[in-house]
């Protein structure tokens, strides 16, 4: 509480975490904890290709654990929290 900003910058790691964990679950979990201690800005460190399915980058990395997946979903769900929060 009483800080104006939060970085998430983790992601799924062979030494732990699943990208469902990490990229998703773990990802709506510190944006609830933010919107509860009243943070305005949670910043996210993802990935270029996170928008584009089509492109050979997302294609490939989604290769590893459904990983650009698991991140889209996260991030949907974080905008969706922050719209519906007076956080902002």
């Amino acid at each position: 509480e009483g800080s104006r900003a939060v970085i998430f910058a983790a992601s799924a790691s062979k030494q732990g975490g699943t990208a469902k964990a990490v990229d998703n679950e773990g990802l709506v979990n510190v944006a609830k904890a933010c919107i509860a201690a009243n943070v305005p800005s949670l910043v996210i460190v993802s990935s270029g290709a996170v928008t584009k399915p089509d492109s050979p980058v997302y294609k490939f990395l989604n290769l590893f654990g459904k990983i650009m997946e698991e991140k889209i979903k996260g991030e949907d769900t974080v905008r969706a929290l922050y719209s519906s929060s007076s956080t902002n």
